[in-house]
């Protein structure tokens, strides 16, 4: 019960993020809150800490395909603004 509680805790604050739209930032979060962040983290060679920043934020342009390969999610659908229609 306190894992998903704190999802939604770490989550929340995204809908207060500037310069990105708060549904692509709740879509990213509700999309990687089936993994296991920690585990991310390891594959991904960096802190759990680091992956709450780029939930908070955007992942940093160099790690949206790694993060894809490992989630399965589309890289437009990380960074819509690098990898979305134009």
């Amino acid at each position: 019960m306190w894992g998903k509680l704190h999802r939604l805790i770490v989550v929340s604050p995204l809908l207060f993020v500037k310069g990105r739209s708060t549904v692509l930032a709740m879509n990213l979060a509700a999309r990687l809150s089936i993994f296991n962040l920690s585990a991310i983290a390891r594959q991904m060679d960096v802190s759990r800490q680091a992956i709450d920043q780029w939930l908070l934020k955007r992942v940093p342009e160099a790690r949206v395909k790694e993060l894809s390969q490992i989630t399965h999610i589309a890289p437009e659908h990380i960074r819509p603004d690098l990898y979305g229609a134009k």
